[in-house]
């Protein structure tokens, strides 16, 4: 996960030196360990494919060398079912709209799995919408970040709806 997500800061808090946060296998090697006891768990947040790409390149790298692993899926079962309901309307969409926090990992997670299916972009309020996104389209969609009020989601849809 983020080292600079408080999950991530909390769950190292309980590791005292033995534990690293990483995002990909460098972050790994810069931490200079080298464990024969293993354990990974994920930031609740990240997605399923990034987590289980981290795993087997994890594996890859240090699983010759380790006696014992642990590995536990602590992603959200919520986040899972809106990161698979995203995809679904991003491959039914000629855009989709992220709204949601720019510190947010999950609206950030988002953008992430919608982009390469759709053009994308995030926003944390209605009023960033830029209007030239929409020449064109007839089918936009809206996902919203797990922490993103109903309020500022109804917002946007009512802006859409009247261009």
């Amino acid at each position: 996960g983020d080292a600079k997500h408080s999950e991530v800061k909390g769950l190292l808090g309980w590791t005292g030196d033995k534990g690293i946060a990483a995002l990909n296998m460098k972050q790994i090697d810069r931490s200079g360990k080298s464990p024969s006891r293993l354990g990974l768990i994920s930031q609740t947040t990240q997605t399923q494919a990034a987590f289980i790409k981290f795993t087997r390149q994890l594996i890859a790298k240090v699983g010759p060398k380790i006696e014992e692993m642990r590995l536990v899926n602590t992603l959200c079962k919520v986040t899972q079912g809106q990161q698979e309901a995203a995809i679904k309307l991003a491959r039914r969409s000629q855009l989709m709209i992220v709204i949601g926090g720019g510190n947010s990992a999950n609206a950030r997670h988002l953008v992430e799995i919608c982009s390469p299916l759709v053009e994308t972009h995030l926003v944390e309020t209605a009023d960033e919408v830029d209007t030239s996104w929409l020449v064109g389209k007839h089918h936009v969609s809206i996902t919203a970040g797990a922490s993103t009020p109903d309020e500022t989601v109804e917002k946007l849809i009512d802006k859409l709806r009247s261009l």
